[in-house]
């Protein structure tokens, strides 16, 4: 049936032979079709609608345009030709001609490109669809490049991809642009979206310790919660690494990781064993548990192996089991830790088993203005060195009460009375022969008490609007706020007896007398920016601190009526502390902090860090509107006893918004000497990436010195495999 008068009519099809009227919507299976073209024809005898002219096929998420189409009513069997376009919710394809099945989803499309799965390019003279997840490309390409002239390709005679699965490539070769560099009679490429089960593309790389190393890996995805990687490394002069990393989210309450390693050197027979395994639990009642086991080898594969600075440098392993319950202003916590000395040639063992603590915050009593908070712990320590052996169990209880004056808004007065109740199960007994560690005393207790007076103001300010708006312009307002505060607190002298039988653990033990005055001066430069003279009128702007500068110091009062010792003097006052934020432009950072010593007029320790990451036009390089970047970031850590000074920094340029290059070093300046070069080389485009690293760095096996040498060389091609390893170059601590 034809209607001459209408240049586009729309009808409804049945997949089933039915009545078929114009502009009706009929449905089949809850399903229905959608035809509509400049031109339409029903033949009712053969069950086929002939269509011409701007034709369009809509059926549930998929559609088909063309220049001619038919299709059988009953079979659901089309044909279609002229500009055509085949698309759904992740392909989209054109091609000159084609047949297809509406219902099955399966066809075969002629002189065809496009894209799968929304992310894979391909071309090819002929594409079978055997179904929504299943495709053949025959003498075509495939690639993740979106170009007309793809950077890389695979040119193949034939092409079977399996979504969320693989592409097996037959006849094929590797293409930069359109040049080829790699014949690969057969080949297969990961065509995911989603986790999915298979080997991973290895890590390679060159060390002059290790000698090559190529690092194999399987992929195991278990299920949708769970999954595990299983590692086989190979290194040319140290032998096979294997390993294991297991993940697992059970429930929003249960959640963990496993990680294992073991290599034994076929060199020097050492072995080097590493597990890490982490596990976070939810109880009923919002109880919080948390296990972390952290295990490693007397040949600390950490120090030795790890690229990791972080992981290179930590002096010991920590385990633990705690379970948390915290509710709105206090918490419980039970603890056991383990923590074990990796320094070479030092054994130490500390733990804590159990530990007990309850926390009482800041909280008001009443409706009055006295605030009540407490601090309790049990802890059972338990620390072994060379030199013997100290067990002891202590007790501690630190209620205070707090009042607090604010009845001025430039002043606030904050007294506090603390007491402090200490039992030890055991002491030091100075009377027994040496170790005098290893034999203690009986129990006793410790009594104090503390107060601490806090004064904080009068505060001053002033405003300074150093940019009046225009009409329409914009606008920063900056304010200088300079707050001082004085501390005094005290705490009276300990029982010479307790202070001398007293085992030092941690900073509870190691409680003193105190009469000092702490006081400090801070100075904040707020900035407040506006866009308009409306934001400013309605002050909503944006605010943000862009200094903050912090002078203090303390006074000992104990110590300067001390009388003073013979060829000694008095000294009250303590070292005056430095401490500078900077945040006036937001790519450059300075950050400066120090302790000078007033008596000897010298540093203490003084630490740095600098930075600045601009952004460079480069007009003779660059097209019209992109630009460059440079980047400088610098730590320096210097402590004066014992003397050791530490100078970390990184640099870069990025060129043309794919190019970078970088260099980052560590330097021991006491001692005159680089501990670590890495020097850097990117270059990444829409669909690939290349790098190469080249790591120099310092190392200890057995207390001796050596140094090491790794080259790693990374190329990406993106969504479908990476080849080779990406060096660690994460030395400094601060990055813009």
């Amino acid at each position: 049936m034809q209607n001459s008068k209408l240049k586009r009519i729309q009808i409804c099809l049945l997949l089933t032979a039915c009545s078929l009227l114009p502009a009706v919507h009929c449905s089949f299976a809850g399903e229905q079709v959608f035809i509509s073209a400049d031109r339409v024809e029903f033949k009712k005898a053969k069950n086929l609608i002939d269509a011409a002219g701007n034709v369009e096929i809509w059926y549930k998420n998929k559609t088909i345009f063309g220049d001619e189409a038919e299709l059988n009513t009953e079979t659901g069997d089309g044909k279609i030709k002229g500009n055509v376009l085949m698309s759904d919710l992740e392909s989209y394809m054109a091609s000159e001609s084609g047949e297809f099945n509406i219902k099955t989803a399966i066809g075969t499309l002629h002189d065809v490109s496009g894209t799968i799965a929304s992310k894979y390019y391909f071309t090819g003279e002929k594409l079978e669809k055997a179904g929504t997840y299943r495709f053949t490309i025959f003498d075509g390409t495939l690639t993740t490049c979106c170009e007309d002239t793809p950077s890389w390709k695979f040119k193949v005679s034939r092409s079977d991809i399996y979504i969320e699965q693989y592409a097996f490539l037959k006849g094929a070769s590797f293409r930069i642009k359109d040049f080829p560099v790699l014949y690969l009679p057969y080949w297969v490429v990961p065509i995911k979206t989603k986790r999915a089960t298979g080997f991973l593309m290895p890590d390679i790389g060159s060390s002059s310790k290790d000698g090559f190393f190529i690092n194999n890996s399987f992929f195991w995805a278990i299920s949708d919660h769970q999954d595990a990687t299983i590692y086989l490394d190979y290194l040319e002069k140290k032998g096979v690494r294997e390993g294991l990393e297991y993940r697992y989210i059970f429930s929003k309450k249960s959640s963990g990781s496993f990680l294992g390693s073991y290599l034994k050197e076929s060199d020097t027979q050492r072995d080097f064993y590493k597990i890490n395994f982490d596990h976070n639990q939810l109880f009923p009642n919002d109880i919080q548990g948390a296990v972390k086991i952290d295990i490693l080898s007397g040949a600390n594969q950490d120090k030795e192996y790890e690229d990791d600075t972080a992981l290179r440098t930590r002096r010991q392993t920590d385990s633990y089991a705690r379970i948390t319950k915290n509710w709105s202003s206090k918490s419980l916590q039970i603890l056991g830790r383990k923590r074990e000395s990796t320094e070479s040639g030092y054994n130490e063992i500390y733990t804590q088993l159990p530990e007990i603590a309850f926390v009482n915050q800041k909280e008001r009593i009443g409706e009055s203005q006295f605030f009540f908070s407490m601090d309790s712990f049990f802890t059972s320590f338990r620390n072994e060195k060379v030199s013997g052996k100290i067990e002891v169990e202590r007790s501690d209880l630190h209620p205070k009460i707090t009042y607090t004056f604010d009845k001025f808004p430039w002043l606030t007065l904050t007294p506090t009375v603390g007491l402090m109740e200490t039992y030890y199960s055991r002491g030091i007994n100075k009377t027994t022969p040496s170790p005098p560690l290893l034999r203690g005393t009986e129990g006793f207790t410790r009594d104090l008490y503390d107060i601490e007076l806090k004064m904080e103001g009068p505060k001053f300010f002033r405003i300074f609007d150093t940019t009046p708006l225009n009409k329409g312009g914009e606008g920063v307002v900056l304010k200088h706020i300079i707050e001082p505060r004085v501390v005094y607190t005290y705490i009276p002298d300990i029982d010479k007896e307790d202070r001398d039988r007293i085992i030092q653990i941690d900073s509870i033990d190691a409680v003193s007398s105190k009469n000092i005055v702490s006081y400090s001066l801070t100075n904040r430069v707020l900035k407040k920016s506006f866009t308009s003279r409306l934001d400013k009128v309605g002050q909503s702007g944006v605010t943000g601190e862009i200094i903050r500068l912090e002078i203090g110091q303390q006074y000992d009062i104990n110590e300067a009526a001390r009388p003073a010792l013979s060829g000694g003097s008095r000294r009250p006052f303590s070292d005056l502390r430095f401490d500078l934020d900077t945040h006036i432009i937001n790519p450059v950072i300075f950050n400066f902090d120090a302790a000078y010593d007033v008596y000897e007029s010298t540093l203490n320790t003084a630490n740095l860090d600098a930075g600045v990451n601009y952004h460079l036009p480069f007009p003779l390089l660059l097209k019209e509107g992109r630009e460059g970047e440079v980047y400088l970031t610098a730590e320096r850590r210097y402590t004066r006893k014992p003397e050791s000074t530490f100078i970390t920094g990184i640099t870069g340029i990025n060129v043309m918004n794919n190019l970078s290059l970088q260099y980052s070093a560590r330097y021991d300046e006491s001692n005159k000497k680089v501990l670590e070069n890495d020097y850097s080389i990117t270059y990444s485009s829409g669909c690939w990436e290349t790098s190469f690293d080249i790591v120099n760095r310092k190392y200890f096996t057995n207390g001796e010195e050596r140094d090491e040498i790794k080259f790693f060389f990374l190329v990406t091609l993106k969504e479908v495999a990476s080849i080779g390893k990406r060096g660690n170059l994460g030395l400094i601590q601060r990055k813009l």
